[in-house]
This record gives structure tokens, C-alpha cells and sequence, in this order.
């Protein structure tokens, strides 16, 4: 599964975070959005609407600005913690 990702659900987002599922909500109230960044010096919330799972065991979350709606992101290198990348396995599709 060469640079592909897998859609998930927070719980499962959550699952693979066990030992730093705050993590999810630090990074997710830390969102630098280019188009209201100029505008906006405080930090911006992303109103998260997808999960995802690559093939690192790493996620991402695709969302939109709480501030002014832009599409954000954020990527959380979870497969870098050998607990999480065991758990994370579990869900990565293989080919």
C-alpha cells in the first residue's frame, strides 16, 4: 500500500493514539490556515470532518477552519511510536 491512506473514524483515530489521545485534540485546535492566517493571529480550530490512515500508520485529519470554513489538515506522525504502528497495522490495508 504505497502512498495510499484508508478513511477511519475518530474512535479508531483515538484507538491508535491510546497513549496520547489528547494528542488529537492539541492538533486539532492548532491549525495554521492559509487563508486567514494574515487575518487571524490567534490559534485556529479545524471543525474535523475525516480521518485517515496511511501506510506509515501515521494520521490525517481533513476539516475545514472554525474561523472562515477553508478546507485545513493536519498530520500526526503516530507510526513513529512502535504501540501505536502495532495498532495502526491493524487497519492498513495490505496489497
Amino acid at each position: 500500500m504505497k502512498n495510499e491512506k484508508v478513511q477511519i473514524s475518530k474512535e479508531i483515530a483515538e484507538e491508535i493514539m491510546a497513549d496520547d489521545v489528547a494528542f488529537i485534540e492539541i492538533a486539532r485546535s492548532n491549525v495554521f490556515c492559509s487563508n486567514c492566517s494574515l487575518k487571524s493571529v490567534k490559534n485556529t480550530s479545524m471543525k474535523v470532518d475525516k480521518y485517515f490512515l496511511n501506510d506509515l500508520g501515521d494520521i490525517i485529519m481533513h476539516g475545514s477552519c472554525e474561523t472562515c470554513g477553508s478546507g485545513v489538515g493536519r498530520y500526526m506522525e503516530s507510526g513513529e511510536n512502535p504501540k501505536s504502528l502495532k495498532i495502526a497495522k491493524k487497519y492498513i490495508k495490505l496489497k
